[in-house]
């Protein structure tokens, strides 16, 4: 059997740069291959069923089929099985019930869900976010901000197709058809290489910092060791980049820190904040991810940090960590000038030279502190 992005180059609709910008999503944030192509944009919702079931061999679910899901059909399946399985019964037909699911190839899996049901069941391949929602409107089982994003994405791509008439496919259909090439996305402007201005908001913590983090945004300020060393780096990997955002890490999440670059709102990057376990490329970078490189997700996260720049998610960007001792306390992330090579070695190297300079200035501020004592 054919991989699912392999299948998708050879009929035309997937570029090679488009799958392996969909895996290195998927390394970061998880999910199906699916899932992250659909973020990218790279293929529709139809497309991508349609490839599912010629790949796998079965019939696909629609949202036609997972929407508004009779209680008498999905109660046949106890909560906790559905839930393990990520499946849900979505049709009777006979003697069959057509279950939706993910992995229609497990065998075992089918075999509980015959048992659980009491009936012979009819596999489908769904879209993952899709059965994730209808997980959480038939059992109550909450889905993530991620899927809730791609939800309402697809739901408004559906809707705007059905204005223009598209005909909607029966959920039997097995059809694969003719090769579509997506369009190539447009060109990228040039940037504007004037003299940005730089951000700056909270340092991380255990450095010196001002009374208040609205003195380090709006109000002129000798800056501090850690300010001097964030505004450093930005104005470093601006030579080689449209824009440069520095984060700083705590506990609660990350905080713009320093940032410049083509329209960048100042203000706007010193007042924003991503939770800790908001859904971003950030998300790992805690972790013995090196980097993350690849497009930006169509997640809240990102769009909030796209608006610093008057929106529009880059194709195209790198997110670096700045570790002491192990510990992340802040991130880079830079998105290159169209056509320019991205030397990934060497920002890794001229973050960790800038990590290693935060962590000095800490420690001769314990020492101080230490002495004081």
């Amino acid at each position: 059997m054919k991989r699912l992005g392999e299948l998708l180059i050879e009929v035309g609709w997937l570029r090679a740069e488009q799958l392996r910008q969909a895996l290195r999503t998927q390394e970061i944030l998880g999910g199906r291959l699916g899932t992250c192509l659909l973020e990218l944009g790279a293929l529709d919702e139809e497309q991508l069923l349609r490839a599912l079931s010629h790949q796998l061999g079965v019939r696909s679910a629609r949202l036609k089929d997972l929407d508004n899901i009779p209680v008498e059909v999905y109660s046949m399946l106890p909560r906790e099985v559905a839930v393990r399985q990520r499946a849900v019964p979505f049709r009777v037909l006979g003697s069959e019930v057509y279950v939706a699911l993910l992995d229609v190839h497990d065998r075992r899996t089918r075999e509980e869900l015959a048992a659980a049901i009491g009936r012979g069941v009819s596999v489908h391949v769904g879209n993952e976010a899709r059965i994730l929602a209808a997980l959480e409107s038939c059992y109550g089982e909450p889905m993530s901000e991620r899927f809730r994003q791609l939800r309402a994405a697809l739901d408004s791509q559906a809707a705007a197709a059905r204005r223009l008439g598209a005909r909607e496919p029966t959920y039997d259909s097995l059809e694969f058809p003719a090769p579509i090439v997506p369009p190539l996305p447009p060109p990228s402007p040039q940037p504007d290489r004037g003299q940005p201005r730089a951000a700056q908001a909270r340092p991380p913590e255990d450095t010196v910092a001002p009374a208040t983090a609205e003195a380090v945004v709006t109000t002129p300020r000798v800056a501090s060791e850690p300010d001097r060393i964030a505004q450093a780096l930005v104005a470093d990997l601006l030579k080689q980049f449209r824009r440069v955002l520095l984060f700083a890490a705590r506990r609660d999440g990350l905080h713009g820190w320093a940032g410049a670059g083509e329209s960048f709102d100042v203000e706007g990057f010193g007042l924003l904040s991503l939770a800790a376990r908001e859904p971003s490329i950030f998300m790992n970078l805690d972790a013995a991810t090196p980097y993350y490189r690849g497009p930006m997700p169509a997640l809240a996260s990102h769009q909030r940090i796209a608006a610093c720049w008057g929106g529009g998610l880059p194709n195209d960007c790198l997110a670096v960590p700045l570790r002491i001792q192990n510990r992340l306390v802040a991130a880079v992330l830079c998105e290159p000038v169209p056509g320019v090579t991205v030397p990934v070695a060497e920002i890794e190297a001229r973050t960790l030279a800038a990590a290693r300079e935060l962590e000095a200035f800490i420690l001769r501020s314990k020492a101080i502190a230490a002495a004081a004592n």
